[in-house]
């Protein structure tokens, strides 16, 4: 899990980052918000981001609300960072569902203390399971489980692709997913919250219709598990076709 620093000052950003690399944390750093959301689609592990409010481009609050509005990055806890202490920036940040405020000079102390706070359990639950792990568990050879990734790489790509909205607006029932292959799989390779969402649906028979917030969520977590398959994996699925209408 990586945190991404943003912030345009190379001192304040220079502490931060030296802070929290001492912390064994690894990090990013981004100076204006458009390189900020330009790391946050490059990078599918990011976990935490530490954002200034008075950015050039984009400002702090505007990109916590862009973040708020992608299903992939509305989960990832913020921490607004800034000098502005008046109660209508605190406000602005909480409507954007930031509850956590620090003010600068950040003191180390309280970086490191309120981002362990944060990312406490957050680290267990990986998207995947560690490579050489999974080929030990099952005896892989490297050429075996290179297949068995590129499947399930090719299995996440067909169900997003079921999950899209099609003209009409309409997306697929549970019965399109393939949820047995995608919950086999998921425990293959430790794709555990993957697995959770799966498994839920499962729960309620197979031609249970997602609801909108079931959909996104799933939708956002076979994303995840798509960037992080072709960022540690170098998998590269065909680009699935779209499901066929009844």
């Amino acid at each position: 899990m990586r945190i991404l620093i943003v912030e345009d000052n190379e001192i304040s950003a220079a502490i931060m980052d030296s802070n929290l690399r001492q912390r064994n944390y690894e990090t990013l750093v981004a100076r204006t918000g458009n390189e900020a959301l330009q790391l946050l689609d490059a990078h599918w592990d990011i976990g935490l981001v530490i954002a200034d409010i008075m950015l050039p481009e984009v400002d702090g609050l505007e990109l916590v609300r862009r973040m708020r509005e992608d299903a992939k990055w509305q989960e990832i806890p913020v921490i607004v960072c800034s000098s502005l202490a008046d109660a209508e920036h605190v406000a602005k940040a909480a409507r954007l569902g930031c509850r956590h405020y620090l003010l600068k000079p950040v003191e180390r102390v309280k970086l490191l203390q309120l981002v362990d706070k944060i990312l406490t359990g957050e680290k267990a639950i990986p998207v995947l399971g560690d490579k050489k792990q999974i080929a030990a568990k099952y005896g892989l050879a490297a050429e075996s489980l290179s297949r068995i990734l590129s499947a399930f790489a090719q299995l996440v790509a067909e169900n997003i692709a079921a999950l899209q909205p099609d003209a009409s607006g309409a997306s697929g029932s549970a019965g399109t997913l393939n949820l047995a292959r995608l919950a086999e799989g998921a425990v293959t390779l430790g794709a555990e919250r993957l697995l959770t969402h799966v498994q839920s649906l499962q729960a309620r028979g197979a031609d249970a219709v997602p609801t909108p917030e079931e959909r996104d969520t799933l939708l956002k977590e076979l994303k995840l598990v798509e960037r992080a398959l072709a960022s540690q994996y170098q998998t590269e699925p065909k680009p699935a076709e779209p499901p066929k209408q009844p």
